[in-house]
């Protein structure tokens, strides 16, 4: 089983400890994972167990968090954005899930979060409880003004949602560059999947090599959702140059990878 796979696993035991107020034993179960996991260098488990910890901590001061967290299915990736992130502009379930996780504050998860990019967009603006929510497409007239006013980054995605191809290649190379005079690796990899994207439908090697090098990036980060999110890029430079075989198997990794369970948002 992969380490996000085991770490799913961990969390639907807890939870299923915590449902049957089995508190004691549901951070019995998470501090040994954590321990060995922290032991033996798995950082996906490690994340995982120190998140069932804060909660079946927090559970045993307030049992509405458990019920609210079921309704929602919330994965153990989300529920630490919840606990180490804002609300940002949620509202409904999720915004009361982040108010109630907000004094569940762990430093372990904090930094598990940031090292495994959990927190991570695909913009380099920190992600909220927002972001799992449904997201509305930006419209053109605040795309253009991105476009205008926003750096490299944010003006690279914005033009290639507008459709100008070149703009955005040039803004993504400026991005990547940026990020490699700053020491950045997160925002060099990140900046390197826009590039990807941006080259994807003209210039496919363009666009395989770019991805291929965002996740080398990631890879030794040990960041796991950019990760997912490189190996989604090489999929799709894959199937455009018409490699079926090597699209589908980079997409089945990019699956395993994302287990967590975060849902991509670029703009928010």
């Amino acid at each position: 089983m992969s380490q996000t796979g085991q770490a799913g696993l961990l969390w639907v035991t807890v939870i299923d400890l915590l449902s049957q107020q089995k508190f004691e034993e549901a951070l019995q179960t998470a501090q040994d994972v954590q321990e060995k996991s922290q032991e033996i260098g798995i950082k996906a488990t490690e994340a995982s167990a120190a998140t069932c910890r804060a909660v079946a901590e927090h559970c045993q001061r307030n049992s509405q968090v458990l019920e609210v967290l079921r309704q929602l299915g919330a994965t153990w990736g989300e529920t630490a954005l919840l606990i180490v992130g804002s609300a940002g502009e949620a509202s409904g379930p999720w915004a009361v899930a982040a108010q109630n996780l907000a004094q569940a504050g762990s430093s372990d998860v904090q930094r598990l979060s940031t090292e495994l990019g959990l927190c991570w967009t695909e913009t380099m603006e920190p992600r909220t409880a927002s972001h799992l929510t449904s997201e509305v497409p930006l419209q053109e007239g605040e795309l253009r003004r991105i476009a205008e006013t926003g750096g490299p980054l944010r003006a690279a995605l914005a033009v290639k949602e507008l459709g100008r191809r070149e703009e955005a290649i040039q803004s993504a190379a400026a991005a990547v560059k940026a990020f490699r005079d700053q020491g950045n690796s997160e925002g060099e990899a990140t900046a390197l999947l826009c590039k990807s994207g941006a080259h994807l439908g003209a210039d496919n090697m363009a666009a395989l090599q770019a991805a291929n090098h965002a996740l080398k990036n990631f890879r030794e980060l040990g960041h796991i959702i950019g990760q997912a999110a490189a190996l989604h890029a090489v999929a799709k430079a894959q199937l455009a140059k018409r490699n079926p075989d090597d699209a589908l198997n980079r997409a089945a990794e990019s699956l395993r990878h994302g287990a967590c369970g975060h849902n991509k948002h670029l703009w928010r």
